[in-house]
């Protein structure tokens, strides 16, 4: 039985008799008026003991937060988690907790936001020479762009190196297509280079308007459309899930092509080839017999969903505006990892479209306010371990491309990936919306 709370030394639970959670952890750290007489509060039934699903949570918002606009262009509450939160993300990693962490500090929530990005904005980089001469080409990747290439990726370049042993980077120009990006190292262009650069320029290298830090480009197409090609990843220590294609200069839709860098060419030949004129079709089907060939003789899959793919897609936990589909770390059972935005999809994409219809940042702060509560209640998921909830508003905003909302975009995106573990991609995202830009001349070079 529980202790006499006179001589109970732990905090009182705020929630009381109303607080839903199972695990001993919390129960250990706070204590609670007991439930059903003389019952021992272990003994709640498992229809409150599950998390508080969206109309639940929304009702918290009232309660819990009310933030004032404190930015001329870009009004939202902080997206940074509560120390409490801090405190368990080791937890949550390796077992995704059933808690909802009780917010005994929460007064302390605003000071994650800002630290590092000053470090890294505008930090300039070693050398071009002593880079190259300490670094191998897959180190100096994984330094610069804070990715690791896969496999498929180097091979590609070798067999780009048979057709063109000059520019292997033009191998595929016949077909309007250039490597680009992480092929710029393997080029030899960065060591060519009177540029010195910094750390955050490598970042946004062929980095198009839309991307995600999970998208890395290493192909271009035409300019017209902003037409790329680049490798998915979920998580950045990770191989990519996928290879993609986005058009830039159309919208913010990701393209699934395969699970590597073959498939996804021999997929784009394929459309060329059914499309391009009459000069440019026998240089594309060449293209395309000798890219297949190499890929069977790789043992490549040339299908453009594989089953890895298809497993991926089971696990997705939300639709995304992007239709890639979003997968963070979510336990099921408990509810933890993840919940439902604030406003219905439909809802969110006319008001942003709305938005940035307007054009005008000034006229667009008018509308600022229906997002607010969208915002705080983003901030509470986050305070309460959903991190995902704070990527999918991030990505969801990035897909409708508001300028006035990019630094929206960069705090919620780069909180979560930080509770996540995904130190890279918040670093990544924090230089590209500090120099997000349209069009196709993306080249640092």
């Amino acid at each position: 039985m529980m202790a006499d709370s006179t001589a109970d030394q732990r905090m009182t639970c705020r929630f009381g008799v109303r607080c839903y959670q199972k695990n001993p952890e919390h129960h250990k750290k706070f204590k609670h008026p007991p439930k059903r007489g003389n019952q021992d509060i272990k003994a709640v039934d498992e229809s409150q003991a599950k998390r508080p699903k969206v109309f639940d949570a929304r009702a918290k918002i009232d309660q819990k937060i009310n933030v004032k606009h404190t930015e001329s262009r870009d009004k939202i509450p902080p997206a940074a988690p509560s120390a409490t939160v801090s405190r368990n993300i080791a937890k949550f990693s390796n077992n995704i907790s059933a808690s909802e962490s009780e917010d005994d500090n929460s007064n302390s929530n605003d000071s994650v936001l800002n630290e590092n990005v000053s470090k890294q904005i505008g930090k300039k980089s070693e050398s071009n020479e002593k880079i190259y001469k300490d670094l191998k080409p897959q180190e100096f990747i994984k330094e610069k762009f804070l990715v690791d290439m896969p496999e498929d990726f180097y091979k590609f370049w070798d067999f780009c190196k048979s057709i063109n042993e000059d520019e292997p980077s033009a191998a595929l120009q016949d077909a309007d297509l250039m490597l680009v990006g992480p092929f710029d190292a393997l080029n030899g262009k960065f060591a060519n280079s009177e540029k010195e650069f910094t750390e955050d320029e490598f970042l946004v290298h062929w980095r198009y308007y839309y991307d995600p830090p999970e998208f890395q480009t290493v192909l271009k197409g035409n300019d017209k459309t902003g037409y790329h090609l680049g490798y998915f990843r979920d998580d950045p220590e990770e191989k990519p899930v996928f290879m993609a294609c986005n058009s830039a200069q159309k919208d913010g839709l990701i393209t699934p092509m395969g699970d590597n860098i073959f498939a996804a060419v021999c997929l784009y030949l394929e459309e060329q080839e059914k499309t391009c004129n009459p000069f440019q079709k026998l240089k594309v089907s060449n293209l395309l017999k000798a890219f297949r060939k190499e890929a069977e003789n790789l043992q490549y899959s040339l299908m453009k969903k594989t089953e890895n793919m298809k497993a991926r897609e089971r696990k997705a936990v939300a639709r995304t505006f992007n239709k890639v589909g979003l997968v963070v770390p979510f336990n099921r059972k408990t509810e933890v990892g993840y919940r439902d935005l604030y406003m219905e999809e439909k809802e969110l994409s006319k008001t942003l479209q709305r938005i940035k219809e307007i054009g005008d940042p000034e006229s667009q702060e008018s509308m600022f306010d229906k997002l607010q509560p969208l915002f705080t209640y983003t901030s509470i998921a986050i305070d309460e371990c959903d991190f995902g909830t704070g990527v999918e508003l991030g990505w969801d905003l990035l897909f409708y491309g508001i300028d006035a909302l990019n630094n929206t975009t960069a705090r919620f995106l780069r909180t979560s990936y930080e509770l996540l573990n995904r130190e890279p991609f918040a670093t990544i995202i924090t230089a590209h919306m500090a120099n997000r830009r349209k069009g196709c001349k993306l080249s640092i070079l």
